[in-house]
C-alpha cells in the first residue's frame, strides 16, 4: 500500500473527528507526521517494496515548492507555527496531488 493510501486515509478519518494523534503515537506535530513517513517508508524498502506513487509525489511536491527544507518545516512555518494547520495543508495537498494523478498499477516484488 502507497504511503498515499494511508494519507488519504488519515485525511479523511480526521475529518470524520478523529484526532490525529490516533495515528501518530499521539502526537499531532509536523514532526511526528514527518518521522512517521520515514519510518512508513523505511519499512517497505526493508521489505523489497517500491512506492512509485509516493515518489512521484515527493517530486511534484519539491516543483511545487522549490524548497529542500521539507513540507514540515515549510508548513509549520507559513502557518504560523500551528502544528495541526500545517499538517491539515499538508494532508490536503496529499489529496490534491492524488486527485491530479491516479495511482500507478501496483508493481510486481521481485525475489
Amino acid at each position: 500500500m502507497s504511503l498515499i493510501d494511508v494519507l488519504l486515509r488519515v485525511r479523511s478519518e480526521h475529518a470524520r473527528g478523529r484526532p490525529l494523534g490516533v495515528f501518530f503515537g499521539g502526537m499531532e506535530t509536523t514532526q511526528a507526521v514527518a518521522a512517521f513517513e520515514t519510518g512508513y517508508r523505511a519499512c517497505c524498502r526493508y521489505h523489497g517494496m517500491e512506492d512509485p506513487w509516493y515518489e512521484a509525489f515527493n517530486d511534484w511536491l519539491f516543483r511545487r515548492e522549490l524548497s529542500t527544507e521539507g513540507w514540515h518545516k515549510r508548513y509549520l512555518s507559513e502557518c504560523g507555527g500551528a502544528h495541526l494547520n500545517a499538517i491539515q495543508r499538508y494532508l490536503d495537498t496529499v489529496a490534491e496531488f492524488a486527485a491530479q494523478n491516479p495511482a500507478p498499477p501496483p508493481s510486481r516484488a521481485e525475489g
